[in-house]
């Protein structure tokens, strides 16, 4: 039932992935993964609230599923719980030594949640960070469109701040 999840995944049928993973769990609850790609059908639905609870259910089976890390912090920023997401973030940049696979990976989610709480220069080096460790050019691609956008906010902040000082003088 986990494979045919898994294909129905690819196929972005998330709603009969679901229920695929729902049957793997149903014979095996201490799957994990079934758990962790459940999660992620859901997060692709919006049912941000269940993915998290999913993947909430795979980090508590297996602390170090670095994925499963990856999954709730990507439900919780989409539930705006940032600190808990940032948290999340935090926890997979400790478990991903750089070069593992999921290391770019976990620096970009870190970035997504600094940047949604404001926190432009931070996201900046992480995202500078993540680029470093992600050798692929496509996967660049949406770590560099995210370094700009969070440039950019850092120059209209820097103005802004130059703007409202000269007229407190």
């Amino acid at each position: 039932a986990k494979s045919r999840g898994n294909d129905l995944f690819k196929a972005k049928k998330f709603a009969d992935a679901i229920v695929a993973y729902t049957e793997a769990l149903e014979a095996d609850p201490s799957m994990s993964a079934a758990l962790c790609n459940r999660s992620g059908a859901r997060y692709q639905l919006g049912e941000y609230k269940s993915a998290e609870k999913d993947a909430t259910a795979a980090t508590t089976l297996d602390p170090r599923y670095t994925k499963a890390y990856h999954r709730r912090a990507a439900a919780r920023w989409k539930l705006g719980a940032l600190d808990d997401a940032l948290a999340d973030a935090e926890e997979m940049v400790c478990q991903c030594p750089d070069g593992h696979v999921m290391a770019g990976k976990a620096l970009y989610r870190k970035g997504n949640v600094l940047a949604a709480m404001g926190r432009t220069k931070d996201a900046r080096r992480v995202y500078q960070n993540s680029l470093n460790l992600t050798p692929d050019e496509k996967a660049q691609r949406p770590i560099l469109a995210k370094l700009v956008e969070v440039t950019n906010a850092a120059v209209e902040e820097k103005q802004t701040e130059e703007v409202l000082s000269l007229i407190h003088i």
